[in-house]
């Protein structure tokens, strides 16, 4: 029984949540499809040659849920916006001055799996 409480304690235990990054740069988010797991979260960063743009979630304007998680402005060379995605789930995201040039990304969140956070030498270990 306590090997399967153990064992069990080891196995929930998710990872650590990470940090992505995203570059504004010209008419493109780069990279503009990125999967990462709930509790990470990702920075957009602005590039020096860059105009103004904004990182909005939603497909366009006719979206009902548009900018409900973020609708953040750049204007200038290295600026940034960090947003942690909570949820699992596809939000996809755009820049509403270049919508119309294409301009969008998709954040695919998957739900934690957990990992093994221990060697089996410490699992036995707990019974010396």
């Amino acid at each position: 029984m306590r090997m399967t409480i153990v064992l069990s304690i080891l196995l929930v235990v998710g990872a650590q949540a990470a940090n992505h990054d995203i570059l504004v740069q010209g008419l493109s988010f780069i990279p503009d499809d990125l999967t990462i797991e709930m509790g990470d979260s990702v920075t957009w960063t602005h590039d020096a040659t860059s105009a103004f743009h904004t990182i909005t979630n939603g497909t366009g304007t006719s979206d009902p849920e548009i900018g409900t998680l973020f609708d953040e402005s750049f204007s200038g060379s290295g600026q940034t916006f960090v947003h942690v995605f909570a949820d699992p789930g596809d939000v996809p995201y755009f820049c509403r001055p270049h919508l119309g040039l294409g301009m969008t990304g998709i954040i695919r969140v998957t739900a934690n799996v957990g990992e093994e956070s221990g060697t089996w030498s410490d699992i036995k270990g707990l019974w010396r």
